[in-house]
């Protein structure tokens, strides 16, 4: 009996979310509604799972989605089900937490009606109430809200009653259009229907109509509608495929917005251009999509570091920045006051510990603090020192960080190993390109005391490459990190790392991009036609 009044308030608590949804909604309030977010970590398909979630919201993620889930799949199969949907409700941590909360609550006598006064009062705030609001961990108060649920699919039905079954936990229901993966080729999903819109608004307009949520969508630009018009053309050719793909891609756009989609995120790229072939962002594209819709526009591609985010949101105009490969190599991305600390501690060889803001959330912190005896601790060294010194502390910082991921794993343990190992691979992967037998042991580890064996190695590497580089090369400093990387952008050669981060993987900066293009520049395949030929120009611009 003592439980009853507790699901009583879950119950009634559900139904005024519902009823709250159905509202902003209607009144077009929905962005405001949650938050009007700016940094938003993409949905991503065993990556952005809770774990990692909570990671990004402490480093200045303002919205994330879940990681993309099959409709059929999650429709039909419970195991896929209980193992893909984490939310922070969901979570055993914090059911047991709210369990002991309502425990000290009934102890304490609290009256019922005060209670649900201050629940009243809490649902008319902004924050909804997730973790935020009411789960709290050992050293900081985790949420994961707004966050918004992505399912894949082709049947209007089967998404629609996927997303019944979770669209009271979550603040918008997302499709993904947007998916270039061979497996959606051969699935009948993401950007593999942009070229069927009849079925794309028909999706979005029976979960608009028959959720209690919000819809959103995710897309790419379109591609062109027959095969040979991807093959090498002429400049003027181009220009005019260009246009076309431009026309599709805002045509899609208005259609989504008529048939009810709440929010549109749009990525600058089309299907074809990803992997070894990702190409530059169309941020035109998005400026011209934001310029056309009234409802929030989330512009995605090229986001590596911060200043990539804020000019990308200068430049489109867009309502909110996303990121997913820039996130998987630094989840630092969008907070880069946290990852560059105005001082670092310098400590006694083999050690260098810079000190590091974030370490107040983890558990952590009293641990390695606890390491670092009164003796061995010499002086706070200025940044400026520090660049003079050669002292570099990015890898330290991606270490620290994956430790405070496995943290945090432990609590919300993700749905498979393979997620944590992937992290980790991304995360440290200029350290693991130069260690191989750190590389071995990462692809061998199953258990989460092999992953912190594995960082704690990859950390000791890390500070001893840096104090060997700088007993080396005591005064190298005129330059400092900020000269170095100016210089490599312009050459395109990195001095202080020559294995690149995993985002670079199949990248190139400005400078190799247009050698590469000068190297493999096509021949033009159409001539202007001559005095009295026949025909006319535009007739040799395509293929027969």
């Amino acid at each position: 009996m003592a439980g009853a009044p507790a699901n009583w308030r879950e119950g009634k608590a559900a139904k005024d979310r519902q009823r709250k949804k159905k509202k902003k909604r209607q009144d077009g309030r929905f962005w405001d509604s949650i938050g009007r977010p700016r940094f938003v970590m993409a949905p991503m398909v065993d990556a952005s799972e809770l774990a990692f979630r909570l990671l990004g919201r402490r480093y200045g993620v303002d919205l994330a989605y879940t990681p993309m889930l099959h409709s059929r799949l999650f429709l039909d199969d419970s195991k896929y089900r209980a193992l893909h949907w984490q939310t922070l409700r969901s979570s055993p941590s914090w059911t047991q937490a709210s369990c002991s909360e309502e425990e000290d609550v009934q102890e304490e006598g609290e009256e019922e009606g005060e209670e649900e006064e201050e629940g009243e009062e809490g649902e008319e705030g902004e924050v909804s109430e997730g973790g935020r609001s009411q789960w709290t961990g050992d050293e900081s108060q985790e949420f994961d809200e707004p966050v918004f649920v992505q399912f894949c699919g082709d049947s209007p039905a089967t998404l629609l009653a996927a997303a019944q079954l979770v669209e009271d936990e979550v603040e918008a229901v997302d499709v993904n259009v947007g998916c270039p993966q061979g497996i959606a080729r051969r699935g009948h999903y993401g950007a593999f229907l942009l070229n069927e819109p009849e079925l794309l608004v028909d999706i979005v307009s029976t979960l608009h109509k028959h959720l209690k949520t919000p819809v959103t969508c995710k897309m790419r630009k379109v591609s062109p509608r027959n095969p040979r018009d991807a093959l090498p053309r002429s400049e003027a050719a181009l220009v005019l495929d260009e246009e076309r793909r431009l026309q599709d891609t805002l045509r899609l756009c208005d259609a989504f917005e008529a048939a009810g989609c709440a929010c549109l995120c749009i990525h600058g790229r089309t299907k074809e251009e990803k992997a070894a072939f990702v190409g530059p962002c169309d941020w035109l594209a998005i400026r011209h999509v934001k310029q056309r819709l009234s409802i929030p526009v989330i512009a995605n591609g090229a986001v590596e570091t911060y200043e990539d985010a804020l000019r990308c949101l200068e430049f489109t105009g867009a309502d909110a920045v996303m990121s997913a490969e820039g996130l998987l190599d630094n989840p630092m991305l969008f907070a880069p006051s946290r990852f560059a600390p105005s001082s670092f501690c310098a400590l006694s060889f083999p050690s260098f510990l810079p000190f590091s803001p974030f370490l107040s959330f983890s558990p952590l912190r009293d641990s390695l603090r606890g390491r670092l005896s009164a003796s061995s601790r010499l002086h706070a060294v200025p940044r400026a020192s520090c660049e003079f010194l050669g002292l570099s502390p990015g890898l330290l910082q991606r270490c620290l960080v994956m430790q405070e991921y496995l943290d945090l794993c432990m609590r919300f343990p993700p749905p498979h190993p393979s997620f944590v190992k992937s992290h980790l691979f991304r995360c440290l992967h200029p350290v693991l390109a130069e260690h191989e037998e750190l590389r071995n042991s990462l692809g061998k580890a199953v258990e989460y005391t092999e992953f912190s064996a594995i960082v704690d190695a990859a950390t000791a590497h890390v500070k001893e490459r840096e104090f060997s580089r700088w007993a080396a090369k005591p005064h190298e400093g005129g330059r400092g990190e900020t000269g170095r990387r100016h210089e490599e952008t312009h050459t395109g050669e990195s001095q202080e790392a020559p294995h690149p981060t995993w985002y670079r993987r199949h990248r190139t900066n400005l400078a190799r991009a247009q050698k590469k293009e000068t190297e493999t520049k096509e021949v033009p395949l159409w001539e202007p036609s001559e005095e009295g030929a026949d025909g006319d120009v535009f007739s040799n611009l395509f293929f027969a």
